[in-house]
């Protein structure tokens, strides 16, 4: 199969091939059941999937293709934009520690002047993969019309398989064999995010992948318009994941012009896309100085600031909490401007006062049940959850003719102190939560045997108990205070 060394020619034996089914159907029944929202239960359920999933992959490792080995392959690579109509202006490709790549100032490089431009022709499209031989198929399934994500991770498989003949081989050929996302963690690496939200949205990517895996392993075997499709011989839980996690860690929306393909079915005005040479880019703090030249059908980066000769060149990614790097992009940012925690809470059913709780989150437009986000700043409870909490410790329905919106750390009324006092407490049992002291978590940092996934989660830990901390103490002076008034 060329450049991808696919171990062509294995096929595995009958019992195998029915051995996997089984297993693969256990997996859909128990990843297509609605979540329990108990969260002991949700993982003892994940470490079920993860012992078929296991056993899967033992099978499957006959197939298993030899993932890219990018660091050779880089020539070659810019040979293929350059001939391609790229443009790289005054940076160099360097590799970084920890075995990333970046990109560093050849020369100093003053803000706003452009030093990426990457064609449209370059990108891995949604658009490209509906005009490919995985189109018929692309079109008629579900899942992929309406998660195109999926789709690309499908099309990069495709064109994975094709080899060397695929025109995107030398891009292919440069991406990293594993990722950090949490796809990749050990139940060990996980375990260190216990008592945080993220573990709840990394238990749910598994289970969706894990599903998708699934469901798609029985489309490639039985749908009509996947027999000249290369899947059947090469589609493995492994090389799945890591489709998904090239996708998840680099895509991004690109306008859908003509060019690109623009009648496209779902109406949408971009398309999701891989860019080569700008999926390079690292982030750091800064703005978003990047833009789409509609008339080239060309993306182009500036410089959001001055580069000095020898200095790693980045981008700034957006405003996103270090969870959403974590879960979407397999890093945390300790300079992260933008940071802060989640909490559940929720209204119980069981409450006597469900419904009229329920009916005054209705009349704030609020669901009985959510995430809210804690920020490390003066006030550090948004309105949203303000309202909720004060909905939440209603103990009487007859508050609820005279309820306030009033923000609970402004107000002194009893029903602004009593929800005040709920979430300090749940702040506290959240922080007596963490697994590990902050010790434990600097000293996983510090040694050269920990992982890069186990570091990354033991960073995320520590910044959340600073953030929570900070809120506390933010949320404990405000109570101080309300109690003297």
């Amino acid at each position: 199969m060329g450049g991808n060394d696919r171990k062509s020619g294995k096929k595995l034996a009958s019992q195998d091939q029915l051995r996997i089914r089984e297993l693969l159907d256990q997996v859909l029944d128990k990843c297509t059941t609605m979540p329990s929202g108990d969260a002991k239960k949700e993982w003892k359920d994940f470490l079920e999937v993860q012992k078929l999933l296991q056993e899967v992959r033992d099978l499957e490792k006959p197939l298993s293709p030899n993932l890219p080995k990018r660091s050779n392959k880089w020539p070659a690579f810019l040979k293929w934009c350059s001939d391609n109509g790229a443009y790289l202006g005054s940076v160099s490709i360097k590799d970084l520690p920890d075995g990333e790549y970046g990109f560093v100032a050849d020369e100093h490089i003053e803000e706003s002047n452009q030093f990426l431009g990457v064609p449209l022709k370059l990108m891995m499209t949604t658009a490209a993969a509906k005009k490919s031989k995985l189109g018929p198929l692309l079109r008629d399934d579900p899942i992929m019309m309406s998660m195109s994500n999926v789709a690309l991770a499908m099309f990069l498989i495709l064109e994975f398989c094709t080899g060397e003949s695929s025109f995107w081989h030398p891009y292919i050929s440069t991406l990293p064999a594993s990722f950090n996302t949490v796809l990749y963690f050990s139940v060990e690496e996980l375990e260190l995010l216990h008592g945080s939200t993220v573990l709840d949205e990394a238990l749910k990517l598994h289970r969706s992948i894990a599903r998708q895996y699934s469901y798609f392993h029985k489309i490639f075997r039985t749908h009509p318009l996947a027999k000249s499709l290369p899947y059947k011989d090469c589609f493995t839980y492994d090389l799945y994941r890591w489709a998904v996690s090239a996708v998840m860690t680099r895509q991004n929306a690109v306008p859908l012009t003509d060019t690109a393909g623009g009648d496209d079915e779902d109406g949408t005005d971009a398309m999701t896309a891989m860019v080569p040479l700008w999926d390079m880019c690292n982030h750091s703090d800064g703005k978003v100085f990047t833009d789409y030249d509609i008339s080239a059908n060309m993306l182009r980066c500036y410089a959001m600031r001055d580069f000095e000769k020898g200095q790693e060149v980045t981008i700034f990614y957006g405003r996103r909490t270090n969870a959403e790097f974590f879960i979407h992009n397999g890093f945390v940012f300790p300079e992260n401007r933008h940071d802060s925690v989640d909490i559940k809470l929720g209204i119980s059913k069981q409450d006597p006062l469900y419904a009229v709780k329920a009916k005054l989150c209705d009349d704030h437009e609020l669901t009985p049940s959510g995430i809210f986000a804690l920020v490390p700043r003066e006030r550090p409870v948004c309105e949203d959850l303000s309202t909720f909490l004060r909905i939440l410790v209603l103990k009487d329905a007859s508050q609820a003719a005279s309820f306030t919106d009033e923000h609970i750390m402004v107000a002194t009324d009893d029903n602004a102190r009593e929800a005040l006092n709920f979430l300090i407490v749940r702040i506290q049992l959240l922080l007596r939560a963490f697994p590990k002291s902050d010790q434990e978590y600097e000293n996983i940092i510090a040694d050269e045997g920990s992982n890069g996934r186990l570091k990354m989660a033991a960073q995320l830990r520590l910044l959340e108990r600073k953030i929570l901390t900070a809120v506390l103490e933010t949320l404990n002076e405000c109570a101080k205070q309300r109690s003297q008034t």
